[in-house]
């Protein structure tokens, strides 16, 4: 789910057991948040996670109320995500971040509704953002954000082709040293891991919610055969795709 907070004097949640796992992004003013005894300032440019079972308070300044982005979500997949980028941490505020992802989320389920292969890859690069904030000289910000950027949505809109790191350096012109080094910054992983994460991401889905064999899935998805999408399944999960699929009926 999304959502948006528009600034106004006393809003608060004081104790609130969290459900789901939730982010916010502080737009402008100030608040407070409040997690384990420690009070925390926030304001614009904060991007806050907070796990879902946390019991938590936040509100916001009586004079500079926050006006806030927030998105909270939950599932396997995203508990998946979760425990392999961020672990075990219950609230984590990031500072100087960007609004983009928001923004891209918003206008994905305005534009088509819920896009799940899309709106699975603007979550993954909050939870990389949580995970470790990007440290780029301020000299080179744009241009390697932008090649980061690219990179990514190259790889998303490949979800189901082969290709090789080779194969986007050459693409982008740059020097297959230099992309990996650019998108790891930005992102946390490499360019192959992302694509690792989000093609098994799809696959999730594909074992839930169709027929289609083990095979033809690691096929649809550009796996070079079954064996070595089973094995990826398996380190991933814990368990081989068949018995994903039968314990989820």
């Amino acid at each position: 789910t999304f959502g948006k907070v528009y600034p106004r004097p006393g809003y608060s949640h004081i104790n609130r057991f969290v459900g789901r796992n939730f982010l916010d992004y502080i737009v402008s003013g100030k608040g407070y948040v409040e997690f384990d005894g420690e009070r925390h300032e926030v304001s614009a440019g904060d991007l806050i996670y907070v796990r879902k079972g946390t019991l938590i308070s936040y509100w916001t300044d009586p004079d500079e109320p926050y006006e806030k982005l927030w998105i909270g979500f939950d599932g396997t997949s995203v508990e998946a995500l979760i425990n392999d980028y961020i672990g075990r941490e219950r609230m984590i505020i990031r500072h100087g971040c960007s609004p983009e992802p928001f923004f891209k989320m918003k206008s994905v389920i305005a534009s088509s509704g819920y896009d799940e292969r899309r709106l699975m890859a603007i979550l993954f690069e909050l939870i990389l953002t949580v995970a470790k904030l990007p440290e780029v000289s301020p000299q080179s910000m744009s241009e390697r954000e932008e090649l980061a950027a690219s990179v990514r949505q190259y790889i998303d809109d490949r979800l189901t082709e082969r290709f090789s790191l080779d194969d986007i350096a050459e693409h982008f012109h740059v020097s297959k040293r230099h992309m990996l080094r650019v998108f790891k910054e930005r992102f946390g992983v490499t360019p192959g891991a992302y694509h690792s994460e989000i093609r098994l991401v799809a696959a999730e889905r594909y074992l839930v919610e169709t027929q289609l064999s083990i095979g033809d899935i690691a096929s649809v998805l550009g796996f070079a055969d079954q064996s070595f999408f089973s094995t990826a399944f398996k380190k991933k999960y814990g368990v081989y795709p068949t018995a994903f699929r039968k314990e989820s009926k």
